[in-house]
């Protein structure tokens, strides 16, 4: 299932991709040949491109690598991404004439064009606006950037708005024992966790206030669907699913308390030297009232009496009337809103009559061997069985790619060339791909693996049944299938690891060895049967 962030990421993404194809047949014009033909070498160009440096720029550098790239100072951020986004461009550029002329050999001669003198600076242009736009957008918060251009909040402007008030608890406590810099740390993974239940209640992050987070939303938005309470159950879901992660890094997991109101609030440009948009009006006041009764009566959401008529729990919790939850000048009852326990079976029931049925909805795991207790985890279970469906077509991939360079070149010296040059990466960069493991989210780096490894089979495939592939060919994609495999094991071993726990972390290991035997004796059996079922005609060389 598709996040928030995702389906916002290619929403700017499709954006992009519209903007460059309706600026570059423009750019060919005014710089080229005026032709329909350079029109539609512009489009395809600007298409190929644009989904690459948007691809990279918003679904890697800010999205599976972006905790990586904040690591690392400004002036090697933009030099590092800027060397990509060349690369990037360069082969976007030269896929594209290959596209458009049906010619393999114009991949290389597009770059002696003189037409790429004008393109470079063409693209840089678009590349740094781009860019700026993005990390704007990121920097001043969410929509804000378009609240500016739009000049919504040019003059003061009340509108009807609901305000959620976020606060760690404990969180001087915390702050001694971890001290500044891990305290940190810990309120920056934090505000990252909550970043997809925001964005998935339509909610925007109005301030960062010390440990105190302000997420806000329009009456209508918040109110929908109960947006604004589901929010807030939705960042304890988040935080929870993290809590082992936290327990490790921090040796705490982070609660916090919150208070929710809504009303007529003022908003409007805000600043001279430092310009933000700011909402003024006793609503705020409310809120972080609310925010401060919820922490001493050790209650988890207070809502106050207005915003609770309007709004429906979630299914799973309970709201109830608090008689005296009055904050100080403020009149009114509130309503919390806690988890609700799960039910429990009547204990005095005889054991006869608790069936599996009930036992299951309990949760209670069924009795299985030492060596199968990771089994016990649905996630392993899970990520075994697409291991097992991904390892075989792997497999298959390599004796069809042996027996394609033996028709292609007869030469036993070529076809062990190839098979080298797919395993070198393996054991050139192993140490390196493992601390890459280390520092960034695993199941991440194996999905964006998973899908460079189908791009490549999917890219090899499509050349022998076109019968345009070559030897090079099979070279070059072997070994970007090894470079993928550096990324993808060490992760894809480590992830086990946090899946099933510390307990149960040796039977995985033992189940996760004898699949890959098993593998490797039924990927290439299941090859052989498949060549044989289709006797596909050798490829032209």
């Amino acid at each position: 299932m598709s996040t928030a962030r995702a389906r916002i990421r290619r929403r700017q993404l499709a954006a992009i991709v519209l903007v460059a194809c309706a600026i570059t047949p423009v750019f060919n014009f005014v710089t080229g040949e005026s032709s329909l033909r350079a029109a539609i070498q512009g489009v395809v160009d600007a298409g190929l491109v644009s989904m690459l440096v948007g691809g990279y720029l918003l679904f890697i550098r800010d999205g599976h690598l972006r905790l990586w790239f904040r690591r690392l100072g400004f002036w090697a951020d933009l030099v590092l991404s800027s060397a990509i986004a060349l690369a990037l461009f360069l082969l976007g550029r030269a896929s594209g004439h290959v596209v458009t002329s049906l010619e393999p050999r114009r991949f290389l001669t597009s770059f002696a064009e003189p037409h790429l003198l004008y393109a470079l600076p063409f693209f840089a242009a678009i590349a740094v606006t781009i860019q700026f736009l993005l990390q704007m957008n990121r920097m001043i918060g969410a929509n804000v950037l378009g609240y500016f251009a739009a000049g919504v909040y040019r003059w003061p402007k009340a509108e009807e708005r609901i305000f959620l008030f976020l606060d760690l608890e404990g969180s001087t406590r915390l702050a001694e024992e971890l001290g500044s810099a891990r305290y940190f740390e810990l309120l920056r993974r934090f505000v990252d966790d909550l970043t997809e239940p925001v964005l998935a209640a339509e909610g925007e992050i109005y301030q960062y206030a010390g440990d105190e987070v302000v997420i806000t939303w329009p009456i209508e938005a918040g109110r929908r669907r109960a947006h604004c309470v589901r929010c807030f159950f939705g960042i304890r879901a988040a935080v929870t699913r993290n809590a082992e992660r936290y327990q490790r890094e921090f040796g705490a997991v982070p609660r916090f308390r919150g208070g929710l109101h809504g009303g007529t609030v003022t908003g409007g440009e805000l600043g001279d030297l430092r310009q933000q948009i700011v909402f003024v009006g006793d609503i705020l006041n409310t809120a972080a009232r609310l925010e401060e009764y919820a922490k001493r009566s050790r209650l988890d959401l207070v809502v106050s009496g207005r915003s609770a008529r309007a709004d429906r729990p979630s299914r799973g919790h309970r709201r109830h009337a608090l008689r005296r939850a009055r904050p100080p000048g403020k009149r009114g009852p509130g309503r919390r809103l806690q988890p609700d326990r799960r039910p429990r079976l009547n204990r005095a029931a005889p054991r006869s009559r608790r069936s599996a049925t009930a036992r299951a909805m309990l949760g209670a795991p069924m009795s299985l061997p030492v060596g199968l207790r990771a089994l016990h985890h649905a996630d392993f279970r899970r990520f075994f069985t697409a291991q097992l469906v991904a390892q075989t077509g792997t497999w298959m991939q390599t004796v069809a790619q042996s027996w394609l360079v033996l028709q292609l070149t007869s030469s036993p010296f070529k076809l062990g060339l190839v098979g080298s040059l797919q395993f070198a990466p393996i054991l050139l960069f192993s140490l390196a791909s493992g601390a890459l493991a280390d520092r960034v989210r695993r199941r991440r780096l194996i999905l964006f693996a998973q899908t460079a490894q189908g791009c490549q089979a999917l890219g090899l495939g499509a050349l022998v049944y076109s019968g345009h592939v070559e030897y090079w060919h099979v070279v070059v994609l072997a070994f970007c299938s090894g470079l993928i495999n550096v990324l993808d094991q060490p992760a894809r071993q480590s992830l086990v690891a946090e899946m099933v726990g510390r307990n149960d972390v040796e039977a995985p290991s033992r189940s996760t060895r004898h699949p890959s035997t098993r593998r490797a004796s039924w990927g290439p059996g299941s090859a052989e049967c498949s060549s044989r079922a289709m006797e596909s005609p050798r490829p032209s060389s």
